[in-house]
């Protein structure tokens, strides 16, 4: 819910052009990978079956962030982008929001209508800028390359009785991850780069490697042709997404918050527990109960942290921002962000019941 004292959100003439960019960013994704699965029936008392596999993947990622800057582009946008002074304004259309916008949707005090930059004007006004002006530059935090290979193998024994039937796996992981990025606010030295218009940098690489032994077991035993008793116990494991384990930043200066990575941050890890009791009254219907129990080693959570980066802004907050030279003619200053980076959590436990029932109706 939003209210507004001496502006109307309709009127572009009551908001001021404070910033604009035209920054570029990419995502390049590859994963190459290979399976190979092998079973063999065998007559060994209760197993039945040997079941082994390997796998190997591959995984790339690659995130680029060329951006402009404040004093090269925005400065000369607002300047004389316009043919002379750009406003706000200059920007819109003539439209609003849709009528019909957040209908049955909104809050009563829900902004709803406001006006839009019209975007075919909005890419006339920046294409037609100076290609110096519109020349991009690295953004140093905010680019990163990620490889991890895993490689895999597996073996299980198939069993099974009169009444009863099941398995028992074993699998061994091992990780490799290797982790690029830049750090910034680090002060001129060996390898770090100097002549970066968003400031000092120092690129770097981080390397780590992990194995996990994981064993599962699931057992399913039929009490009578109508009732089912099932348990499952296993060793689970769970990768980071890759945004989290990279030493990246993204910086969000008008708030001075950031969202960063950490290449330390474990898997989850856990061991679970499961039995249920499942009734089968006819082929259409189910109802059953069960108990489930996770005993978490690491979990992947948040933590948040002060840190300082550089920013390009007329507009400072200088209750926790400082120049970052004096004099200072490209507005580059120094600023306290409060950043949640991703990280490990104690551990703990889950657990719990569930009921279920279900049954086919109106021939669906």
């Amino acid at each position: 819910q939003v209210s507004f004292i001496g502006v109307d959100p309709t009127d572009p003439s009551d908001l001021i052009f404070d910033f604009g960019s035209l920054h570029q960013i990419t995502n390049t994704d590859k994963e190459a990978y290979v399976y190979l699965d092998y079973e063999h029936e065998v007559d060994l008392g209760a197993i039945n079956a040997i079941k082994a596999g390997l796998k190997f993947t591959d995984h790339d990622r690659l995130t680029r962030f060329l951006a402009t800057t404040f004093g090269g582009f925005f400065l000369p946008l607002r300047n004389t982008g316009c043919g002379g002074p750009c406003t706000s304004p200059d920007f819109f259309g003539g439209d609003l929001t849709p009528g019909d916008f957040l209908e049955n949707v909104a809050l009563p005090g829900t902004l709803t209508s406001y006006w839009q930059v019209d975007r075919a004007q909005l890419q006339d006004i920046y294409n037609g800028l100076p290609a110096n002006v519109r020349a991009r530059i690295l953004n140093p935090p905010e680019n990163y390359a990620f490889t991890e290979k895993a490689y895999g193998g597996s073996v299980m024994a198939k069993s099974g009785g009169d009444d009863w039937r099941g398995h028992a796996c074993v699998r061994v992981v091992k990780t490799d991850q290797t982790s690029t990025g830049n750090q910034i606010g680090v002060p001129p030295g060996p390898g770090t780069v100097n002549d970066n218009a968003f400031g000092v940098f120092l690129p770097i690489e981080v390397e780590r490697s992990y194995t996990d032994i994981l064993p599962s077991v699931n057992l399913s035993f039929d009490l009578d042709p109508t009732l089912v008793l099932r348990f499952a116990a296993a060793r689970v494991m769970a990768r980071p997404d890759y945004t989290d384990i990279v030493p990246r930043v993204n910086l969000n200066p008008g708030a001075l918050t950031a969202a960063g990575g950490d290449p330390g941050v474990d898997p989850y890890r856990a061991n679970q527990f499961d039995v249920s009791l499942e009734w089968y009254p006819d082929r259409e219907t189910i109802v059953a109960a069960a108990l489930y129990y996770k005993d978490i080693d690491s979990y992947i959570t948040d933590t948040i942290t002060q840190e300082v980066f550089p920013v390009q802004t007329a507009n400072p907050n200088l209750s926790r921002c400082t120049p970052a030279a004096t004099p200072n003619p490209n507005n580059l200053f120094n600023c306290i962000f409060d950043v949640n980076r991703r990280a490990n959590g104690p551990g703990g436990r889950n657990q719990g019941f569930e009921l279920h029932a279900s049954r086919a109706m109106c021939g669906g």
